[in-house]
């Protein structure tokens, strides 16, 4: 029995050897939301403040649900290059850039901030138990006046589902770019009229 258990030991290391390479760590950058069209909105400064989110999403895990509406899950090897809200902040200052929205967007806090632009991200997530996958994004943006007592020029929520190309997660990366340009490009339209 005693040379039973090394033998046996040296087995199961050897199976588990045999099942194959293990997984590595992959990280996704969120590619850049292109504006469907740019105006600019203001000759002024606009400031936008870091945005915030739900303890879930402050992780860079990828998050999927399988189906269960109040159930999340995180993937094993699948990373974001950022927590999901620094993702979202950095593609609207650049998402704002690029639309010519201002005379100048700045993530620095500067007194001559005409507008200053903030966010909550809601929903970050792949919906894994839908067949194709489609990935989720809600968020909660707010433009308004620094030092204005007057209610926000534009405050919503704003929600997409994207179908995903296939099943890999490069199409759902890709996809989450997609939906976070939909929701700046109604966000932008809000504060086009609201501002003129």
């Amino acid at each position: 029995m005693k040379r039973l258990l090394p033998m046996f030991t040296v087995a199961v290391l050897v199976a588990g050897c045999a099942s194959g390479p293990v997984p590595t760590d992959t990280f996704y950058h969120l590619p850049v939301a292109t504006p469907s069209s740019g105006n600019q909105l203001t000759a002024d400064t606009i400031f936008v403040r870091q945005f915030s989110g739900e303890a879930l999403y402050l992780d860079r895990a990828v998050l999927y649900s399988d189906g269960v509406d109040f159930m999340m899950k995180r993937h094993r090897y699948h990373f974001w290059s950022d927590s999901p809200p620094e993702l979202m902040h950095d593609a609207m200052v650049d998402f704002l850039r690029d639309a010519g929205a201002a005379g100048r967007v700045t993530d620095e806090p500067t007194p001559d901030a005409a507008f200053v632009v903030s966010g909550r991200l809601l929903a970050f997530e792949r919906l894994a138990g839908s067949d194709p996958i489609r990935v989720r994004v809600e968020l909660e943006l707010k433009l308004d006046r620094p030092r204005s007592p007057a209610a926000p020029l534009v405050e919503r929520r704003y929600h997409e589902e994207i179908t995903a190309a296939s099943g890999v997660m490069p199409d759902s990366v890709s996809a989450f770019a997609d939906a976070t340009r939909r929701i700046f490009d109604r966000f932008l339209a809000d504060a086009r009229t609201a501002i003129n």
